[in-house]
């Protein structure tokens, strides 16, 4: 599993990802982690036109998946954590193309579809900006001393979302579940 570096910078960090050819690798729908799933997070960096084509693992996995360099913008791409609030090496992070153009910013929590193969991962809507410090959605558990947190939101149980605990803890849903 591709993971920051605690020496990185920002931007270095995100190509040294090795960005997860942006999509999974898994095998069944139906859990966290696995095709046809969504997921929750929060955007750590919006990349720009130059990050996302600078780096041959991004701009390979874009290609790939048919996405043409004129489609590629500031912002196309977000490197998006599912896991606060260790060291980078323990946030779980992923990058998702943002195909609607959605005004990202960094501190946004956005919900992601995890498609799997050679398809990447895509940002679905946001969820609750950045500057909303009290909202529907949090790190749970709401311990700050804590690593490993997940985002959780109020509504999700409603919504047909799933807790799962092991190996990651986090809410997933399987696309298409009530």
């Amino acid at each position: 599993m591709p993971l920051l570096t605690r020496h990185a910078t920002p931007a270095a960090g995100v190509i040294a990802l090795s960005i997860l050819a942006l999509g999974g690798c898994v095998t069944s729908a139906g859990k966290l982690g696995e095709p046809g799933t969504l997921h929750t997070g929060q955007v750590v960096q919006v990349l720009t036109r130059s990050d996302i084509l600078g780096s041959p693992e991004i701009h390979g996995s874009l290609t790939r998946a048919g996405i043409a360099d004129a489609a590629i913008a500031d912002g196309s791409v977000v490197v998006v954590r599912t896991l606060c609030c260790g060291p980078p090496s323990t946030s779980n992070p992923h990058g998702a193309l943002n195909p609607q153009r959605l005004p990202l910013r960094s501190g946004d929590i956005v919900e992601f579809l995890w498609p799997g193969g050679a398809a990447v991962n895509s940002v679905t809507r946001v969820l609750q900006g950045a500057d909303q410090s009290e909202g529907e959605c949090w790190w749970e558990p709401k311990d700050e001393k804590l690593w490993r947190r997940a985002v959780y939101c109020e509504w999700m149980p409603e919504e047909g979302w799933v807790k799962q605990t092991v190996p990651l803890p986090g809410w997933y849903k399987a696309v298409g579940a009530p």
